[in-house]
């Protein structure tokens, strides 16, 4: 009788500890998010590239200017310098065409969430409110632009909307398969947002919101809508020992800080991986997959 509740005790145990390790794996399994790179629409960061920014007059703030258009300009030639730069570092063939909605239209189109700053992004439903939005921008858009290329080609999306009808358009007009779509509101004050969209999936185009008057962000957004990873703290990613561990191995990454000074910036050998630049990265890296 011992010897029988003894086994039973022992089979139990390992069933136990077998449930412990299993779940410990699952919590922590890697992601090569080298694969963001080659869904969507923007794949590796190299040859012609068309930023194609359109501008969003939300209800509440200042209205955007003449003036305010083009010192907003400067910064997204500024981010594309920047880039073609570290790519020419890297003897990577990089050239950035920046084009714009301007000066045919600047949409009129209210946020659908008041507050930018505090929305909750990893929820579908708000998710599904700020891709309705972009498909209404874009509609928009798209009725006012010139230059119009009938059977326009599509790229690979689930469910065609406006949205991907835009950057058809775009990637027919420039003659580019990669197509960075920025859509730039007037945001201000404490309600700035910055948000790459659809980064790793292929149910809706990539894009971003973008607010900030900022070279870095812009060039910060801009690697990760080409796959690049933020390797900073963030409330509902990645962990302080994680940022942590990425500023150590890589303190002047952008993905690192987007607010830091663009001369002082540089792209590291992960982030170098992610966007295509190189085809293999360190093992140590490899906690870097996870959060």
């Amino acid at each position: 009788m011992k010897k029988n509740r003894l086994q039973f005790f022992l089979y139990f145990l390992v069933i136990v500890v077998t449930i412990i390790v299993s779940g410990c794996f699952s919590s922590s399994k890697m992601y090569d998010r080298s694969l963001n790179r080659n869904k969507n629409v923007c794949k590796k960061l190299c040859g012609n590239v068309l930023i194609y920014i359109v501008f969003v007059d939300c209800k509440g703030n200042p209205k955007f200017t003449d003036s305010t258009i083009q010192e907003t300009l400067i910064m997204y030639k500024e981010a594309a310098k920047w880039a073609e730069q570290e790519a020419k570092k890297n003897n990577v063939k990089l050239s950035i065409q920046i084009n714009t909605s301007i000066p045919n239209v600047v949409v009129e189109k209210d946020f659908p969430v008041k507050n930018a700053v505090k929305m909750p992004i990893f929820e579908k439903a708000t998710i599904k409110k700020i891709n309705d939005w972009t498909n209404q921008v874009s509609k928009k858009a798209g009725e006012n632009m010139s230059n119009k290329k009938e059977n326009d080609s599509l790229p690979s999306i689930i469910n065609p909307i406006n949205t991907e009808r835009l950057v058809a358009r775009l990637r027919n007009q420039y003659t580019t398969e990669s197509v960075a779509l920025f859509f730039e509101t007037n945001h201000s004050g404490d309600n700035e947002i910055k948000l790459p969209l659809n980064t790793i999936d292929n149910n809706n185009v990539e894009c971003v919101i973008n607010s900030y008057k900022n070279s870095s962000v812009i060039a910060y957004e801009l690697l990760s809508l080409f796959g690049a990873e933020k390797l900073h703290y963030s409330k509902f990613g990645h962990s302080n020992n994680y940022a942590e561990f990425a500023a150590k191995e890589f303190p002047d990454d952008l993905m690192v800080n987007p607010f830091r000074n663009l001369n002082s910036a540089n792209i590291g050998q992960f982030t170098k991986y992610l966007i295509g630049w190189s085809s293999s990265v360190d093992k140590k890296y490899f906690r870097l997959f996870k959060n």
